[in-house]
C-alpha cells in the first residue's frame, strides 16, 4: 500500500513571507482539483500545467501527521475532458471543485509545497516520514499547535468529512 504522510500549516502573511524566503525563489502555478465520491475515500481529478492527474484517496490511516492511502497516475496534456468524461460514465457522483496556486519544492527526503486558496488562506505543506517532518516543522520555527487537521476537501466542503 502506497501511503501520503504530510502535515498541513495555514500561515500568517508573515510567516509565509518568512518560509518563502527560507525556501528560495518560487515558481507558482494553478491547480484545479475535481472530487467525486467512492465507498472507501475519494478519486481527485487534478489539472495542473496542462497535466491531468487522477488519484485515489483513501481513509484516513492512524498515524502522527495527517495519512491516507494514496494511489496517483499521471496523464499527458489535454486529459481532463476525457477523464472527466471517463469518471461520469463510471457514474461516480462530482462532489466538490476548487482551484489553489501552488509552488512546489522537492528534496530527497521530501516535498515542500506553498499553497495559496481561492479564499487568499495560506498553508505549507510538508510530505514525507515522521522524522522529516518533524525537522522541517523545526527549521520554520514551527510546532504541533500550528498544525491544521483539516484537508483542503474538508474546508472546502464546510467542514464534512474528508473521507466519505
Amino acid at each position: 500500500m502506497i501511503v501520503e504522510n504530510e502535515v498541513k500549516v495555514r500561515l500568517s502573511e508573515k510567516n509565509f513571507q518568512r518560509v518563502s524566503s527560507l525556501l528560495g525563489p518560487a515558481k507558482y502555478y494553478s491547480q484545479k482539483n475535481k472530487f467525486y465520491s467512492l465507498p472507501n475515500g475519494f478519486l481527485r481529478l487534478r489539472t495542473e500545467n496542462e497535466n491531468s492527474f487522477l488519484t485515489f484517496k483513501g481513509k484516513s490511516l492512524e498515524a502522527k501527521f495527517k495519512a491516507c492511502e494514496e494511489i496517483e497516475f499521471k496523464f499527458p496534456e489535454d486529459s481532463e475532458k476525457k477523464l472527466t468524461t471517463f469518471i461520469e460514465r463510471l457514474g461516480l457522483k462530482f462532489i466538490l471543485e476548487y482551484t489553489k496556486t501552488r509552488a512546489s519544492y522537492i528534496f530527497p527526503d521530501c516535498v515542500i509545497c506553498l499553497d495559496i486558496l481561492s479564499n487568499g488562506n495560506k498553508y505549507l505543506e510538508i510530505e514525507g516520514e515522521d522524522q522529516v517532518i518533524q525537522e522541517k516543522m523545526s527549521f520554520f520555527g514551527l510546532s504541533s499547535f500550528d498544525i491544521e487537521k483539516k484537508s483542503y476537501f474538508t474546508m472546502f466542503c464546510g467542514g464534512k468529512n474528508d473521507r466519505l
